[in-house]
C-alpha cells in the first residue's frame, strides 16, 4: 500500500486504527512499506498528541547549540520594550545586575531539594500559590499525586531562590513556565555532569533523607512529603539516629564521671 494513494494524515490514521484494532506491528509496518521505528514512532505521537500528531512537524531543529535560556529571552524582550532607546551595552549590563540563574533548572533543583514536591507539582505551581512573606508554597490537589492539597513550609534557601527568581520571572504566571522540554533539559544536564541513573524523583528521596538524618519526625517527613501513610516515610527509618548506640555510648560518659570523682580516705575515730 504505497502512502501516495492518499494524504500523509490519512495513512497514518489508518495505520494507527488498524493498529488499535489488534493486528501486529510488524505486519502492518511491512504492510504500509514503513520501518518498525517510524511505525512506533507514528503510534507514540498519537498517544502524545491525539489526531494532532499525525500532522507532519516543523524540521527546524529542537535546540540551537548557542541557544539563549528561555528566560534569558524574556528578559531581553522586557527591557527593549521598558527601554526602546538602549543599546547592547547597557541591556547586557542590566541583564548582568538581573540575571540571578542561567536557566530554569538551577532553581527547580534547588526548590525541589529544599521542599521534596514532586516534579508535576513542581510544574505546575503558580505565583499564587507561593507565599513569600509566609515562607510557605501551597502543592494544589488537582496537580498532587494523591488529590490532596498541602502546605509546604519555606526554608531560607528556598525562599530566597524563589525571590530572586521571581524578579528574573517577572509578569508570568506559573513559577517555573518552561516551554521546551523539562525532561529532555534535565538528560542533557546529567549527560554534560557525567551523572548516570540520576532521576528527578532521587531529589525527593533526598530531601527525605536528611529530614530522618536530621532527627525530624517520621510523621512529619510523611506530611511534608504528601503521603497517606506512613508506609512510605518508614522506608527511610534506618537513617535516623540510632537511640540504642546513644544509649550505650553514654556507660563511657558515666565511667568517666566516676573516675573522676575524688575517693575520700576513711578515718579512724
Amino acid at each position: 500500500m504505497p502512502w501516495q494513494e492518499c494524504s500523509k494524515v490519512e495513512e497514518r490514521m489508518r495505520f494507527v486504527a488498524r493498529l488499535l484494532e489488534g493486528e501486529k506491528m510488524a505486519v502492518l509496518c511491512r504492510e504500509f512499506d514503513i520501518s518498525r521505528k517510524t511505525g512506533y514512532k507514528i503510534f507514540q505521537r498519537y498517544k502524545d498528541s491525539g489526531i494532532k500528531g499525525f500532522s507532519d512537524r516543523s524540521r527546524r531543529p529542537y535546540r540551537h547549540a548557542n541557544q539563549l535560556p528561555f528566560q534569558i529571552e524574556t528578559l531581553i524582550v522586557r527591557l527593549r520594550k521598558e527601554y526602546p532607546t538602549w543599546g547592547a551595552p547597557k541591556i547586557r549590563e542590566k541583564l548582568r545586575r538581573l540575571a540571578h540563574f542561567g536557566d530554569h533548572l538551577t532553581a527547580a533543583v534547588i526548590v525541589s531539594l529544599n521542599t521534596g514536591i514532586r516534579r508535576g507539582e513542581l510544574l505546575a505551581l503558580k505565583w499564587a500559590d507561593v507565599n513569600l512573606e509566609g515562607l510557605q508554597l501551597t502543592v494544589n490537589g488537582n496537580s498532587a499525586k494523591n488529590g490532596n492539597t498541602r502546605h509546604v513550609p519555606l526554608n531560607s534557601d528556598a525562599a530566597r531562590t524563589l525571590k530572586l527568581w521571581k524578579l528574573q520571572c517577572k509578569d508570568q504566571e506559573r513559577v517555573f513556565p518552561v516551554t521546551t522540554s523539562f525532561k529532555t533539559a534535565w538528560k542533557e544536564l546529567l549527560l554534560a555532569a557525567k551523572i548516570a541513573k540520576f532521576r528527578w524523583h532521587d531529589l525527593r528521596h533526598h530531601f527525605a533523607s536528611r529530614l530522618v538524618q536530621a532527627s525530624v519526625p517520621l510523621n512529619t517527613v510523611r506530611d511534608l512529603l504528601g503521603h497517606s501513610s506512613l508506609a512510605m516515610p518508614l522506608r527511610y527509618a534506618h537513617l535516623a539516629p540510632d537511640p540504642k548506640r546513644e544509649a550505650v555510648e553514654r556507660l563511657l560518659t558515666v565511667e568517666v564521671a566516676l573516675h573522676d570523682q575524688p575517693r575520700h580516705k576513711r578515718t579512724r575515730n
